[in-house]
């Protein structure tokens, strides 16, 4: 892997064979005497029979994706990426021609220095000049270059060349994008902010060429759908500062990419909150990282903990005791990810966290921290800290500014200013004053990020005065060069400048009692089984199976089926084991123990002017309604009435057949209720029939409609 010296990538749909082999010959003799590949990714052209064998020939790689006829400039380039092995990546167009020689130079410019980007000026050619014309030697490069209109700059477009490593920080090309328009300056602009020099190659022998052809833009402009495409493209760029996309999910994401974010664990005999904590990372909303778990010399269950966890993500480390500070800088010094998320042993991170913080990290930041909410382990009591804006100032002469383990920077930061390993506490807020007096800069991202554990074992609780010794010592050290007029200015009005905003106590109270022990709270969750992306466990499946199937839904005028499961008596880790799965397709309601407290609301959804029995006569429709729970239908058994108890009161009959899913409809004349069963047995008639002596009719209509191909 990464062998070859340049890959150049071509992205296209329902383009002219002729204009493909022109544009791989353009370029391959523009390669001159570099190892190189040129990829040409297919985006779900309609017509590509005997592509792939033409294109191969012609001695390029043939990348083909299928789609659902929407067409996406920056998911056909990242598509194309994905099987790139050069350690100089290029993104272009069939419609661009490059003089002889562009790309040796291109090579050499990001060879020299990988902390920049290339751009090329593209000069227009007049209509009938096409690749064929110029390969057969028509014209000659000084007269193309002669009758040609050179394009300005601002647009970026034709070519963006950048180092292999810019490109995994980046996660590719916005893949929110379609159509055309705006994707280039946008992926251009995000390099920029990664700390990278826009270098525009203006040189002798390097030049590029767009063939003409009907506006690509101006085409998609004529629909409603594509202009409301190039609006959003257009938003996109104008409104998301971010360097980082495709958070939640990069389809096209290399093999050999890297984590974008290294979490970090340093823990010492910590097995019973260890657990807890792991899964708090595994069940973030942005899966792309590395869990670093580093046991500072443990002598209970730690290792047996973290290997039970059957995740590749997961890298267990093991050290002779050396403090907490050591064995963060070691992770740091083994750490694969563009960005370290510290985390502490006892507490749980908020299933958005990640996603949040990199979303926060803009203008130039080179990190993020965030909110926090405190829970006693007793009596699950809360305080939210909503932190302050970070600067010396604030770490001097104001409290709670942040807490260590809501951090997510830069791992070159840590690398540049590692943790005192002389401290035997307080590193980490020695290590805070020390990055802010180099220059780094962190955003507050505005959203709660962490629910921070008090226990007894914690080292503010067993020997606080190593803790405020160090602070004072920290504290001392970064005022040395203050003259008392300098800390009477830096005192002043700190309340009111160190302000962060953070949402009020009642939108955030929902999903972090979710967290709490479970001797606080239970827990009922719903679960919508169509919302998984991520590989089920058995650990999950068994989960699931305790439940039953609540809601069948209905959108749009095409059936659209959703099952959901609703489980009751969910622990914490069963919580964060569905939520590793499902993510947001969850819906938890939490009830307090001692008072009985309910916060949240898992009840049922509704129907709006749909017909059941419509509905469920569908086969198709009927089969994904319960796919996710592995099951195949021969017919379904439905109860109906007006009266929900009435409904109610008929599914433990329903229940001995299946997985019972109950809806209401609002229909046209009034409301009705519903409960579904699948009839698993062979004799569906006779399973029929004895359901129906079990259900008193005198308030149901029990009907079955059969279909399928019977039991798996």
């Amino acid at each position: 892997m990464n062998d070859l010296d340049i890959s150049v990538v071509i992205g296209y749909k329902d383009w002219g064979k002729d204009r493909l082999l022109g544009a791989i010959t353009s370029t391959r003799g523009a390669l001159g005497d570099l190892t190189g590949e040129i990829i040409v990714s297919d985006y779900g052209s309609v017509e590509y029979a005997g592509y792939r064998s033409a294109i191969e020939e012609a001695g390029a790689v043939y990348v083909r994706t299928e789609t659902n006829g929407v067409w996406s400039r920056s998911r056909a380039l990242n598509a194309g990426l994905q099987h790139a092995t050069g350690r100089v990546l290029v993104t272009t167009d069939a419609d661009m021609v490059f003089s002889p020689g562009t790309f040796p130079l291109v090579f050499e410019r990001l060879t020299h220095d990988p902390q920049q980007f290339l751009l090329m000026q593209c000069n227009d050619l007049p209509e009938g000049i096409d690749h064929d014309a110029i390969e057969r030697g028509r014209y000659s490069w000084p007269e193309l270059s002669r009758i040609a209109t050179q394009r300005p700059r601002w647009g970026m477009g034709g070519m963006i060349a950048f180092s292999r490593e810019a490109y995994f920080g980046t996660r590719g090309l916005d893949e929110r994008m379609e159509i055309y328009g705006g994707e280039d300056i946008d992926f251009a602009h995000r390099l920029q902010r990664l700390g990278l020099k826009l270098t525009w190659l203006a040189e002798p022998g390097a030049e590029m060429f767009h063939v003409w052809h009907p506006s690509s833009r101006a085409s998609a402009n004529e629909t409603e759908a594509g202009r409301a495409a190039i609006e959003l493209n257009r938003q996109i760029h104008l409104h998301d500062k971010t360097a980082a996309r495709n958070l939640a999910n990069w389809q096209f994401a290399p093999q050999d990419a890297p984590p974008l974010v290294s979490v970090v664990i340093s823990t010492h005999n910590r097995a019973a909150y260890l657990g807890y904590a792991i899964r708090s990372v595994l069940a973030q909303s942005m899966p792309d990282l590395e869990l670093i778990v580093v046991d500072d010399g443990s002598t209970d269950d730690t290792r047996a903990v973290v290997e039970g966890f059957d995740d590749p993500r997961v890298r267990y480390v093991h050290q002779q005791q050396s403090g907490i500070a050591a064995a963060r800088n070691h992770a740091t010094s083994i750490a694969r990810g563009k960005y370290i998320a510290v985390m502490d042993d006892d507490d749980l991170m908020l299933p958005t966290r990640l996603e949040v913080s990199l979303d926060a990290i803009v203008e130039g930041a080179n990190g993020a921290y965030g909110g926090w909410a405190i829970f006693r382990e007793g009596d699950g009591s809360i305080t939210l800290e909503p932190g302050k804006k970070l600067s010396l100032e604030a770490l001097l002469f104001n409290g709670a500014v942040l807490t260590h383990a809501t951090i997510l920077i830069e791992r070159r930061w840590l690398l540049a200013v590692p943790y005192d390993e002389t401290l035997r506490s307080g590193s980490d807020y020695n290590l805070a004053v020390r990055l802010v007096r180099s220059g780094a800069r962190l955003n507050h991202c505005g959203q709660y990020v962490l629910m921070r554990r008090l226990h007894d074992d914690q080292i503010t609780a067993t020997d606080p005065n190593i803790q405020k010794t160090s602070a004072l010592v920290t504290g001392f050290w970064a005022r040395a060069t203050m003259i008392n007029s300098d800390i009477v200015a830096a005192r002043r009005d700190r309340s009111t400048l160190d302000q962060a905003e953070t949402p009020p106590f009642a939108q955030v109270e929902r999903r972090v009692v979710e967290y709490l022990p479970d001797d606080v709270v239970s827990r009922r969750v719903l679960v919508h089984l169509g919302a998984g992306t991520r590989p089920r466990s058995d650990q999950v499946a068994a989960i699931l199976a305790r439940g039953r199937g609540r809601v069948i839904s209905r959108a749009g005028a095409d059936v659209a089926v959703a099952a959901d499961c609703e489980v009751p008596d969910v622990t914490l880790d069963e919580l964060l084991q569905l939520r590793e799965v499902f993510g947001s397709g969850l819906a938890v309601e939490t009830t307090f123990r001692d008072s009985g407290r309910v916060i949240g609301d898992v009840g049922l959804s509704s129907l709006a002017e749909s017909d059941w029995r419509d509905l469920l006569a569908d086969d198709a429709t009927r089969t994904a309604a319960v796919d996710d729970l592995r099951l195949a239908l021969a017919a379904c058994a439905v109860v109906v009435a007006r009266d929900r108890a009435a409904v109610a009161a008929a599914v433990p009959a329903l229940s001995t057949l299946g997985p019972v899913f109950e809806y209401e409809i609002d229909s046209s004349d009034g409301k009705q209720f519903a409960a579904v069963s699948p009839m698993l047995g062979d004799d569906v008639e006779s399973l029929a029939l004895e359901t129906r002596r079990n259900i008193d009719l005198g308030e149901v209509e029990f009907v079955t409609i059969s279909g399928g191909e019977g039991p798996a």
